[in-house]
């Protein structure tokens, strides 16, 4: 509920002016973030489900729950690479080609924070039909290139799975 949702925030904004004046105060702080974090994930559930259910109304629902529709591109010539969802579960992941020189390291994420490991591919191209559906995922890569030396992480590209 809202009542909730504002005792978390009301706990969090404590927490941080206390934090200093308490031994266990970061840890307090850190778990008050954590349930305002969980209280807009859901917040934001919510709101895309009722979008969801009304495909005709639905940038009108989110606009007017005070979010933004945010317009995604998955493929991005600047990034030089694209994560499309064209299954349910399934997400193809194109990266530049490097001529099957060097393989790349995918990775996987539900926040851009923690990174998990998704799989290595020999080519530009590599599938992964492991994910749940309906959740946005977080991709990047990384190559290993001339004596084993990694490229830097490439930047996120976010995926909505079908």
């Amino acid at each position: 509920t809202l009542a909730v949702f504002i005792a978390d925030i009301d706990a969090l904004e404590e927490a941080v002016v206390n934090v200093k004046f308490f031994l266990d105060g970061v840890s307090i702080k850190n778990a008050a973030l954590d349930a305002v974090i969980s209280d807009m994930r859901r917040l934001v559930n919510y709101v895309q489900l009722i979008a969801d259910a009304d495909p005709d109304n639905a940038e009108v629902i989110i606009n007017s729950s005070g979010f933004h529709v945010k317009r995604i591109s998955l493929g991005n010539s600047k990034k030089g690479y694209k994560v499309e969802s064209l299954e349910t579960g399934r997400v193809i992941l194109n990266a530049p080609a490097n001529n099957h020189q060097y393989p790349y390291i995918w990775e996987v994420s539900t926040s851009r924070r923690d990174w998990s490991f998704l799989m290595v591919s020999r080519t530009s191209t590599a599938q992964c039909e492991t994910l749940t559906s309906r959740r946005v995922y977080y991709f990047r890569y990384t190559v290993v290139g001339k004596d084993n030396k990694l490229s830097p992480p490439s930047a996120a590209v976010v995926c909505l799975v079908k």
